[in-house]
């Protein structure tokens, strides 16, 4: 899509579109600290849709970036750790993070201390939730076996992500 930033990025249609990054788990599966980011055109900013995530076949695990859409939270970003069946952590926008066909650069980092959430380059107000260790990151990733940009896992069929989405990095350290 040739569209400013947009140039070069993932368009995906919101049925069946996602990018296999599977091969990422091997090197994130001993880290203990990183950062995620990317930049995100969803769109309608408030329809529940997964941007990024890593999970099991069941569900049961997940290292996940969600567009909250489920009334009381749309448009709020939601990022959660769920190893081993537990709720680790959740943190999510107090507010919401995207608005409709507008690009969104977004951030989460892991210092080894708690998640952070990063809107346009500004630490947004967020709320932790699910504070089972919000220390944790990629930690005893053993049960991921999916990676995926633009859906949840591939072969659920649900929260698929309709808009564009560029420039995905993951990093072992905080930034």
């Amino acid at each position: 899509q040739a569209d400013g930033i947009g140039a070069g990025s993932a368009l995906f249609d919101g049925v069946d579109d996602y990018v296999d990054i599977t091969g990422a788990i091997s090197s994130l599966s001993s880290a203990t600290t990183g950062t995620i980011m990317a930049w995100v055109k969803p769109v309608s900013g408030t329809t529940e849709e997964y941007i990024l995530n890593f999970g099991d076949a069941n569900a049961n695990e997940l290292i996940g970036f969600k567009v909250m859409g489920d009334g009381n939270n749309n448009g709020d970003l939601l990022v959660q750790e769920n190893i081993g069946g537990s709720g680790q952590w959740q943190v999510r926008t107090d507010s919401p993070a995207f608005s409709s066909g507008v690009w969104t650069h977004i951030v989460l980092t892991q210092d080894g201390t708690e998640p952070v959430l990063y809107i346009d380059g500004i630490a947004v107000a967020q709320t932790v939730t699910e504070t089972t260790d919000k220390t944790v990151w990629f930690d005893d990733t053993s049960g991921l076996d999916d990676g995926r940009i633009g859906a949840k896992l591939a072969n659920s069929g649900y929260d698929w992500f309709t808009g564009s989405i560029k420039n995905v990095a993951i990093w072992n350290r905080a930034l």
